[in-house]
């Protein structure tokens, strides 16, 4: 048996106290690169400070990424798209298809559909609830226990349309017809994140909360136009989407106009912001608390509830008057459609938008 001299044995305590000083710091440094993603078990709770404007994109109080925790490749390229811009943001866990919570929701789509589709009028909900009072995500007449056995399941669920319009069910119906799993939890994602700015008692009325999904691109001076089109926004303004896709957003007149733009000297990458016609797409828009409310209001009214594609059912809502949307022309945020779409197959609607000088485009 070695003994060690007196010297040595006093210098073990330091060397471990070293080795695991070092263990902890690794451990820091290689979750510091993993983007840290908020479940949406419940609201978010929005306790932190309102950060600078210039890492908010100069006009939100608070800006969200929606992702699924396995897409990992997506959330590398967000990573790189924020620190090119200097942008802070919060990433928020998408949910996925195999959440209880999805399967329980199409059930109580079916069981409305099937027992009193027919038997009320449709009256959309008026009365927006004051700041102070905390709109929940469901309507207490919607996600009730069900008994599957007395569905109709033969047969898929199908896409609403208008109001509450569903066609008769045909073979060989095109997919983008079919209410799926990936469409109700593409819209419960996006309305957990809308439910937390609604009920977000940091927020006045009109701030603005941007959110965006994984899979996206920007102008580089997408902060600079923002700043620069915000003051021709009305008061009372719900929605902005920053990109959209299928449809036409420049039908109607421009709130602003080339000779009043001076922020951006190069008139070929000049944006301008419209009333909204109808846009689809949901990867980058902005909402103002009031907006958010109001979007929520409607959303979870129990016979348009996750009936149809969350787009499609926010462009019905600006269709029939319901929100005062906008859209910017030419869209500043586009989808990438890199990889899988986690919607559709493969990387999803063959829609794609260009950039005039995007952080992916060089």
């Amino acid at each position: 048996m070695i003994v060690l001299p007196f010297p040595s044995a006093r210098i073990l305590p330091l060397v471990f106290l070293f080795g695991l000083l070092s263990f902890i710091f690794l451990h820091a440094v290689l979750n510091s690169r993993r983007p840290h993603l908020e479940p949406l078990t419940g609201s978010l709770e929005s306790d932190h400070s309102l950060l600078p404007w210039n890492q908010t994109l100069g006009v939100a109080s608070r800006v969200y990424v929606l992702s699924l925790p396995r897409r990992s490749d997506r959330q590398k390229d967000m990573e790189h798209l924020r620190k090119t811009l200097g942008l802070q943001w919060t990433y928020v866990e998408a949910i996925g298809t195999h959440n209880a919570m999805i399967k329980r929701i199409m059930d109580s789509v079916r069981s409305i559909r099937e027992k009193n589709f027919y038997e009320r009028p449709f009256l959309w909900p008026d009365v927006l609830p004051p700041l102070s009072e905390r709109i929940d995500l469901w309507s207490p007449e919607f996600l009730v226990e069900t008994d599957p056995s007395t569905h109709s399941i033969e047969k898929p669920m199908l896409c609403a349309t208008k109001n509450n319009t569903v066609r008769s069910y045909k073979p060989n119906l095109p997919t983008h017809l079919i209410l799926t799993p990936a469409r109700v939890a593409c819209w419960l994602s996006h309305m957990s994140i809308i439910q937390t700015i609604a009920n977000d008692d940091a927020l006045k009325a009109e701030d603005a909360a941007i959110v965006f999904e994984d899979d996206i691109n920007m102008e580089r001076d997408i902060g600079q136009r923002l700043e620069h089109l915000w003051p021709f926004l009305p008061r009372d303004w719900d929605i902005v989407y920053l990109g959209h896709c299928w449809s036409n957003e420049s039908f109607y007149p421009a709130l602003n106009t080339h000779e009043n733009f001076t922020a951006i000297s190069n008139t070929a990458s000049v944006s301008h912001i419209h009333p909204s016609k109808s846009p689809l797409c949901t990867h980058a828009y902005a909402v103002s608390r009031t907006g958010a409310r109001r979007i929520l209001l409607h959303m979870r009214y129990p016979a348009f509830a996750y009936s149809r594609a969350v787009d499609r059912a926010m462009a019905w809502l600006i269709q029939s008057r319901r929100l005062k949307s906008f859209s910017i022309v030419p869209s500043i945020v586009v989808q990438r459609k890199v990889g899988k779409s986690d919607i559709m197959p493969e990387k999803g609607s063959k829609w794609k938008d260009d950039l005039f000088d995007g952080v992916y485009d060089n």
